[in-house]
């Protein structure tokens, strides 16, 4: 197949695999585009006359460049745009031209698939039409081989082979984003460009996810490798087909999942895991779940072959639960941690020790707290300011100048306080002698944390990706504030280090381990961030220093929160209260309550519970001298509890307390203020209070829009909710642009089971049912009710909403008894 950055598809065939003429010219093929060009061959001989260029609809054919799926592909120009792309027709063999109504239904289904998609990854489909009967694709031109032919023409790197496939695996996963699978993922179906580009192809296969009972197969079919597997249940490659593809099951995005892991196992070890002689031992071996052990390792790590066998695993629901988490798994390189973490442990105790030798023997010099600039122009200097400002520009993402500026001038702000801090510290032990030398080590001790934490992130941000940028600014806020490090009190409170330097030493270096994960979390890698959290609770619980026990508990999780784990994160952020009250962590102990009122109040449906923690919470923060930025932080976490508990008064008032403690803060074209407007006009809109709440929408979403920048993914949820209020108001047509840039937004940056993409479906699915458009209704209450189940529970009440479309819209289109399950599911 092709797509639309200049690309050719698939290797040229060799002459062996055209088929042959008879001597008198008649085709042998039933491919029309050959028959054509032998005949008219045969007229030119015969009469003279010039040949005329083979046209499919306006676009002139050049060669034959191979097959894709069923059809065969020829590179082709379009005189229209002056380009060149790829024609794809169908032709099945011994049928005649336009005789394959199937064939025709199959390659409609891919054209829609692959239309959907807009993806670097993926393939582009430009046109479909009709020609001589046949349906005919016009797609991107990708001057390449297939992967397999890649794989084949030369031997690879492992890391090569892997990037690849990363890039491949992206765009699967942004195919699963849309609600497409694609069935037959497999090294034929991957275009890799000469200029190093990706791009997966063949949708043909693709349907949206759906259970299939088993039908009985339509006749024994040899197949080894490549050749297709055929019927209304079983369709696929059976090399790389899934046990429930086999099966006759329901196939999903775990399917493509397994073939993607066979795919790779067999481009790394040069078997494929699962083997047999003939389809049906391949078929139980497949199902059996029998992997066959490669000869030799291949100079493959023990980590990526694990990670394949997960991929691999017999149960759908064993694998990894999304394509990108997939990727992750594969692009994390635990030995380039060690090394980072490494640096930032000799960072920490580099720092730590300058501090306590100025403060024992800086008494000669003319300014002995001069030592600050120098040690932050160290970690953020021109040339780090370059670095960031060329890893933001590589993602290519349209916000990317709006992150850069504010990164630079929130981390100018934050070097700055701690310059100061760092000159108050000094001077008040060794200028003015008035603090001991105790709490100057103590203050030194935070104020080198807080450094090291800053070399983290700027690290992570010289190797940003455009997952990562769209939660740059997010991440800024994971930096410790300098001014918890002048908290005298705060810092005699904690449970002190150990004096045992080994200790102290690595207790140092799991706290800044500890902060480069949450700064992972902030950027959206939430499973790095979860194998942090898990390996410094251990660590930190063998060290038996309650204080970072704490802290490493709500590094764990929160992530967990994050990655959607309500239940776990629930558990393990209450083991942080206690580890935090044992360890005498205020810190630890505010971020946990503070997070529990969110997690257990809306996420769970505990709104008891949320409200308790609030309460708790409430009372910490107020032992803080109630910190603003914090307690905004709580009552913006108050307001969506009310919400939920149906209390709007109370919603309102917590924030619009939150909204007046952001603006005193951070200022009032913060983007917190800007989230906080946007919460705020949802709660006017059900209120009724349109005209407030279209002003409270217009500008929360100028504020987010000047400091986040056009296109960046928290304008989704904003374009959503206003989206509502069109509706609200009988804009239909209004509310449906708001929700698609919405969804669009959250397919361009979110995984595929993101609940956020589930309230972009929802609110698409309902409006569509409000204006008649019940087969778009149902198809949005499914990709809602997909995505729901997966990430809250097939119970969790939001459920009720698309469950209930779906039963009205079925009952719209005719088919009752599936309408009256839905409903009572949505009952139920």
């Amino acid at each position: 197949m092709v797509a639309s950055r200049n690309v050719s598809l698939v290797e040229t065939m060799p002459d062996a695999d055209r088929e042959a003429t008879s001597p008198l010219g008649r085709p042998r093929s039933a491919d029309p585009v050959e028959a054509r060009a032998a005949l008219d061959a045969v007229a030119a001989r015969m009469f003279g006359a010039a040949p005329q260029p083979l046209r499919v609809g306006r676009f002139v054919l050049l060669e034959r460049i191979g097959k894709g799926g069923m059809g065969v592909v020829y590179a082709a120009y379009d005189p229209q745009l002056d380009r060149k792309i790829a024609i794809k027709l169908l032709t099945a063999p011994g049928e005649a031209a336009g005789a394959t109504l199937e064939g025709d239904d199959r390659l409609i289904r891919e054209a829609r698939a692959a239309a959907r998609l807009d993806h670097p990854n993926v393939v582009t489909i430009h046109e479909v039409g009709l020609w001589q009967g046949q349906v005919f694709l016009a797609m991107e031109f990708v001057d390449g081989l297939t992967l397999k032919g890649w794989l084949a023409a030369r031997p690879r790197r492992l890391a090569e082979t892997l990037e690849v496939f990363l890039q491949a695996g992206r765009g699967l996963a942004a195919a699963h984003a849309a609600g497409v699978v694609h069935r037959d993922f497999k090294p034929e179906n991957v275009l890799v460009g000469r200029d190093g580009s990706v791009h997966v192809v063949d949708f043909g296969l693709a349907r949206a996810p759906a259970p299939e009972p088993p039908h009985h197969h339509s006749g024994p079919i040899e197949v080894h490798g490549t050749t297709l597997v055929r019927s209304d249940a079983i369709m696929g490659t059976p090399a790389y087909m899934a046990p429930e593809q086999y099966r006759g099951g329901t196939v999903g995005p775990a399917s493509d999942q397994f073939a993607f892991c066979v795919a790779l196992w067999e481009a790394w070890f040069g078997t494929r895991p699962f083997v047999g002689d003939t389809l049906g031992a391949l078929s139980l071996a497949v199902v059996d779940g029998t992997i066959t052990a490669p000869t030799s390792n291949a100079g493959v790590p023990s980590r990526l072959r694990r990670i394949l066998e997960r991929g691999l695993a017999n149960d759908p629901d064993s694998r990894y639960p999304s394509m990108t988490a997939l990727m992750a798994a594969l692009a994390h390189d635990p030995a380039r941690r060690a090394r980072r973490a490494a640096v930032a442990a000799t960072l920490a105790g580099g720092l730590l020790s300058a501090g306590l030798v100025l403060g024992r023997s800086a008494g000669g010099t003319k300014d002995p707290c001069d030592a600050g600039p120098a040690r932050v122009a160290a970690v953020w200097n021109d040339s780090a300011r370059v670095a960031v400002a060329e890893a933001f520009a590589g993602t290519h993402t349209s916000y990317s100048s709006t992150a850069v500026s504010e990164v630079q001038r929130e981390l100018d702000a934050w070097t700055g306080q701690w310059i100061t801090g760092h000159r108050e510290a000094c001077e008040a032990t060794i200028v003015r002698r008035e603090q001991s030398d105790e709490l100057f080590d103590l203050r030194m001790a935070c104020l080198d944390r807080r450094l090291a934490e800053l070399t983290s992130l700027v690290e992570l941000f010289v190797d940003v990706d455009a997952a990562m940028l769209a939660r740059a600014l997010p991440a800024l806020e994971s930096l410790a504030p300098v001014d918890a490090c002048a908290d005298a009190q705060g810092l005699r409170a904690a449970v002190p280090l150990p004096e045992e330097p080994g200790a102290r030493a690595e207790l140092l270096a799991l706290q800044v381990e500890i902060s480069r994960g949450a700064q992972l979390r902030e950027l959206g890698r939430f499973v790095d961030a979860i194998e942090v959290g898990t390996s410094t609770v251990a660590r930190a619980e063998s060290l038996e220093h309650a204080p970072t026990i704490a802290d490493a508990q709500v590094l764990l999780g929160s992530s967990q929160a994050h990655a959607g784990e309500f239940e776990r994160a629930r558990g393990t952020l209450e083991s942080a209260v206690w580890s935090a009250v044992a360890g005498r962590n205020v810190s630890a102990q505010a971020a946990a309550t503070t997070a529990l009122v969110t997690i257990t109040g809306y996420s769970l449906e505990k709104v008891d519970w949320g409200t308790r923690w609030g309460e708790h919470a409430r009372a910490i923060l107020r032992a803080q001298g109630d910190p603003p930025n914090r307690l905004a932080t709580l009552e913006g976490n108050l307001g969506n509890l009310a919400l939920t508990r149906g209390d709007r008064p109370a919603a309102l008032a917590h924030l619009r307390e939150a909204i007046r403690l952001y603006e005193l803060s951070v200022g009032p074209e913060h983007r917190n203020v800007g989230r906080m407007l946007a919460n705020l006009a949802v709660v006017l809109r059900q209120q009724g209070a349109y005209d407030l709440a279209e002003h409270a929408y217009a500008r929360g979403l100028a504020i987010l829009e000047r400091s986040l920048g056009p296109g960046h993914p928290d304008l989704g949820p904003v374009l959503s909710n206003s989206g509502s209020l069109s509706h609200a108001r009988g804009r239909m047509d209004e509310a449906l642009v708001r929700y698609r840039a919405a969804l669009a937004i959250g397919e361009a940056s979110l995984e595929p089971d993101h609940p956020r993409l589930g309230h972009a479906h929802n609110n698409i699915s309902e409006t569509l049912l409000d204006t008649g458009d019940h087969a778009g209704a149902e198809t949005h209450a499914r990709a809602t009710i997909a995505i729901w189940e997966r990430s809250l529970g097939p119970k969790h009440s939001l459920l009720a909403s698309p469950y209930g479309v779906l039963g009205r819209s079925l009952l719209a289109l005719g088919r009752v008894d599936d309408g009256i399950v839905a409903l009572e599911h949505a009952i139920e």
